[in-house]
């Protein structure tokens, strides 16, 4: 597991962006789910809650927190989207958020703990206003 040091710093995540490039062939594609969650279609950019409640809602469900690997063709960058998913009981991967511009999707788990996901979330949005960042491959 990659670990993070905080405060976290741009070297730092660096590092991190390239190790999740270096395992960017490990990335699952994952089907979208259309489902109810407290009984409302699930909302696009809600990813992070979307998949919190659906388990929540559906015993034997876990969620991944990771990342969505967006590399153009001919583009010197790769750029990671924070996503979180679905893992049912038999230990399959799936997507319950609405994704419109992305599919197939293909995605990373973070490799890190739950809190030092969320710490990373909350740097990129200090310092970006997002949740993606690139690295220059």
């Amino acid at each position: 597991m990659t670990a993070f040091y905080f405060p976290i710093t741009e070297d730092q995540l660096l590092k991190y962006g390239n190790f999740l490039y270096a395992n960017i062939k490990n990335a699952s594609h994952l089907l979208y789910k259309k489902v109810l969650i407290r009984g409302q279609e699930a909302a696009p950019n809600n990813c992070h809650d979307n998949a919190r409640f659906f388990v929540e809602e559906n015993p034997g469900h876990k969620y991944q927190d990771g990342w969505l690997c967006i590399i153009g063709e001919g583009s010197p960058l790769a750029m990671f989207a924070a996503h979180t998913v679905v893992i049912d009981s038999a230990g399959n991967y799936f997507d319950v958020t609405p994704v419109f511009s992305l599919d197939p999707r293909p995605f990373l788990p973070s490799n890190i703990d739950e809190d030092s996901f969320a710490e990373l979330i909350q740097y990129l949005f200090a310092t970006r206003n997002s949740s993606v960042f690139s690295v220059n491959i």
